[in-house]
């Protein structure tokens, strides 16, 4: 009996208390290297010189630091050619004798580093590079991390991808991490990441607020520049987040067009706002407008033709005509109408009811058909 004891008592020791004690005994090691080695293996001054020496060209932060596991000290350094040169790069130096050896170089050039530091994310005692870096484009923003890990010799790319100029796109950044290899390594990052303010919390839209006005434009009606619009109306006068680039009041409607933005209409009688017209490419948007008295007419940036929108209570009806006499209209600077005609760029004259006649007829352009 009693050795049947021992065997059970044995098997959950081997079972349950193996893998608890090991990981005891190595978080204990891990706070008595940390505790080792809560100052800098060199100071600022000689950890620059090392990197010069090794690297040459203009050193711009170096952070020396030790591993659990070896008695060698590393030295991560962001430095470029020159002072003058916006390319920089990262390497990890590491002792080797009494001397430094590059172990790791950055392949790729990086304009903007954000953040530069070293850290041991996964907890295994051997400190990981960590990089951050932020690149804006025309209407697109990314923040990236990079983590190198001396243990896996492998670069891991955490990206996040914001596209500000498609209005009818997702308004949450897009995710992406690679290598994917690791999953344990991959939720190390993660959390790491959640700290230094990467990957919070996805934008919730709600389709009842006037924040997402334009979201619920492009889903009811896509993409379209011609036919029938579904409206959503909103209480008080609308509201975005930049300056106004064209307005025009009619009757009981105030017209409102937003730079880089949609065309409003905000009924005044009824205190509401619904959304007229969105393009899906915010670069273009209504830039002049003018009615007649049934009809808005307006041209938009980088577009050729006139567009028009008809209000109808609860709904709205948009057409596109870049076509006139068999000849391309050109992009509408500016737009008046009088006694049933239409100036564009005040040499242009168009009959409204000739137009109108056309109707589904009028030609549309490759570059803007459906």
């Amino acid at each position: 009996m009693k050795e049947i004891i021992m065997q059970i008592l044995q098997w959950l020791f081997t079972c349950f208390g193996g893998p608890f004690i090991k990981q005891k005994i190595h978080k204990g090691r891990l706070w008595i290297f940390h505790f080792r080695n809560r100052k800098p293996p060199l100071d600022e001054l000689k950890v620059r010189k090392i990197a010069y020496s090794v690297l040459s060209g203009s050193i711009m932060l170096a952070i020396p630091y030790r591993n659990l596991n070896s008695k060698h000290v590393f030295i991560a350094v962001a430095h470029r050619e020159s002072k003058e040169s916006f390319d920089k790069k990262i390497s990890i130096l590491e002792q080797f004798g009494k001397a430094f050896r590059t172990i790791w170089e950055s392949e790729r050039p990086l304009l903007h580093i954000s953040q530069f530091q070293v850290a041991d994310i996964d907890e295994d005692g051997t400190n990981e590079v960590i990089f951050t870096t932020e690149e804006y484009g025309t209407g697109a923003y990314s923040k990236r991390m990079f983590v190198y890990s001396t243990v896996k010799k492998q670069l891991f790319e955490l990206c996040e991808d914001y596209d500000n100029q498609n209005l009818a796109g997702p308004v949450s950044p897009q995710i992406d991490v690679n290598p994917k290899s690791d999953e344990d390594f991959i939720e190390a990052i993660e959390h790491y990441a959640v700290e230094q303010g990467f990957l919070q919390t996805t934008q919730t839209v709600d389709f009842d607020s006037p924040d997402f006005a334009v979201q619920r434009w492009h889903v009811s009606n896509g993409t379209k520049m011609k036919g029938a619009v579904k409206l959503h109306f909103y209480s008080d006068k609308p509201r975005w987040s930049s300056s106004i680039s064209a307005t025009l009041e009619t009757d009981d409607i105030l017209w409102i067009a937003y730079f880089k933005g949609p065309l409003f209409g905000y009924i005044k009688s009824k205190n509401q706002h619904f959304v007229a017209f969105s393009p899906s490419w915010k670069y273009n948007w209504v830039k002049c407008l003018t009615y007649d008295g049934e009809n808005l007419w307006f041209g938009i940036i980088s577009v050729r033709g006139i567009l028009s929108f008809k209000f109808d209570q609860v709904k709205g009806d948009l057409n596109y005509y870049n076509y006139f006499k068999d000849k391309l209209l050109p992009e509408v600077e500016k737009i008046q109408y009088d006694s049933g005609v239409i100036t564009v760029n005040n040499k242009i004259k168009i009959p409204v009811d000739t137009l109108q006649k056309l109707g589904t007829h009028i030609k549309i352009s490759k570059e803007h058909a459906e």
